[in-house]
């Protein structure tokens, strides 16, 4: 529920982002108050921890957190290697990034159709990370300040790029289709 709570929120609204992240955080606080030695998932709780202080934009905070206290190396579950990887590449730290998904992939057994499907999964996260350094929402940003600059393709580019990762995401959409419009504002 937190990790699908601050993907969210990194792609709706201020307000919206801002409640989301506060009741996640709490959720975090609560874990940590209901299991006072989490060792086994304590590591899980900082990644998520960083990736709600970069998410508030508090990225040197999140930085120093996963600087000192996550590691780049696989654990032995696939959802927690994940969560890594989102929060290294959402601090720019690409290497490690596309590193853990290569493990990621040897995780992944094959033979089933559950597994064949999560490397398939795996896969386009590798390729959208290597490719799109920046979260949706600092892409919209950029497509705004784009936009305001009358500078038309780069911001088509941000756009179509944060609707790659979050293809649901509405707010996206609709600026793409003011930006194809020569709307005057976002």
């Amino acid at each position: 529920m937190i990790r699908s709570a601050i993907d969210l929120a990194t792609s709706v609204d201020v307000h919206e982002s801002l409640d989301l992240l506060g009741k996640a955080d709490k959720y975090i606080h609560q874990l940590e108050v209901d299991y006072e030695d989490a060792g086994h998932f304590k590591e899980q709780l900082i990644v998520a921890r960083a990736r709600i202080f970069n998410a508030r934009e508090e990225k040197q905070k999140a930085l120093r957190l996963v600087e000192m206290q996550v590691s780049p190396r696989p654990n032995m579950s696939v959802e927690d290697n994940l969560d890594k990887v989102k929060v290294f590449h959402e601090l720019g730290m690409r290497e490690e990034a596309l590193a853990l998904l290569e493990a990621v992939k040897k995780q992944i057994a094959c033979d089933s159709l559950a597994g064949a499907v999560t490397n398939k999964f795996v896969e386009q996260e590798a390729e959208e990370k290597a490719e799109i350094h920046f979260t949706p929402k600092q892409l919209n940003s950029m497509a705004v300040e784009f936009f305001k600059r009358k500078k038309m393709a780069p911001a088509l580019d941000s756009l179509h790029k944060a609707l790659r990762l979050t293809p649901r995401n509405i707010k996206v959409a609709l600026s793409l289709l003011k930006v194809i419009q020569g709307n005057t504002s976002l």
